[in-house]
């Protein structure tokens, strides 16, 4: 009898080593199975984020192709010649064309030097 209640002792102390240690596995897979869970639902995010981005810029691509299709269509017309003029060169049909400052004031120092050639022209004929 003895013997029995020491190996039922023994047999209660291994049983919880062995649950403790089914419990401590349990916890220990089921923070791994969280921070896995975690990164990889970082990682699609990042993913989808990519996916719309690119889907963007295929959106802006198709959009130029069907531009570039419609200019090919009416490539030698009067409208896509007016076009790329005003697109190209800054052109606009019926109006004078705008000058950056820095022509205007090249514009302005040449019409000078001009007068100033004319007045000591007509200084020297006098």
């Amino acid at each position: 009898m003895a013997r029995a209640k020491s190996y039922q002792k023994k047999r209660k102390a291994k049983n919880r080593r062995f649950l403790l240690s089914i419990f401590l596995i349990l916890i220990l897979s089921t923070i791994a199975y969280v921070f896995l869970n975690n990164m990889m639902n970082a990682e699609i995010n990042t993913l989808n984020s990519e996916i719309n981005s690119t889907k963007k810029k295929l959106d802006a691509v198709n959009e130029e192709i069907t531009s570039l299709e419609s200019d090919y269509e009416i490539r030698n017309t009067d409208q896509f010649k007016e076009k790329i003029a005003k697109e190209r060169l800054g052109m606009v049909k019926g109006k004078k064309p705008i000058l950056d400052e820095e022509e205007k004031d090249n514009k302005e120092d040449k019409e000078k030097t001009e007068e100033l050639d004319q007045e000591t022209n007509n200084d020297s004929n006098e």
